[in-house]
């Protein structure tokens, strides 16, 4: 998940543009990753995952149909898989 990459102790990502788009129309939302470069700060510009919570999902990409499907997901279950993929990354 990108959320996941741009922020955090390890990341220097000073910035999130992110594009969503349709047929018709088109937003973007641009944000300062909480990370070790942009400090938490009153001024920090947030991110799309700070701002729509709920817009953050996977999605099936369908590149020659020009189509994106978003992936229905209980947030309880990406949690678990998250777990479940931390722990056999530290079982290495």
């Amino acid at each position: 998940m990108i959320a996941q990459k741009v922020t955090g102790p390890r990341s220097g990502v000073s910035f999130w543009l992110d594009l969503g788009n349709h047929a018709t129309g088109g937003q973007f939302v641009l944000g300062q990753p909480w990370n070790w470069k942009n400090k938490r700060s009153a001024t920090r510009l947030r991110t799309v995952a700070e701002l729509f919570p709920e817009l953050i999902h996977g999605a099936f990409v369908n590149i020659a149909g020009s189509r994106v499907q978003p992936l229905a997901a209980d947030a309880a279950v990406w949690r678990a898989v998250q777990r479940r993929g931390k722990r056999r990354v530290k079982g290495r």
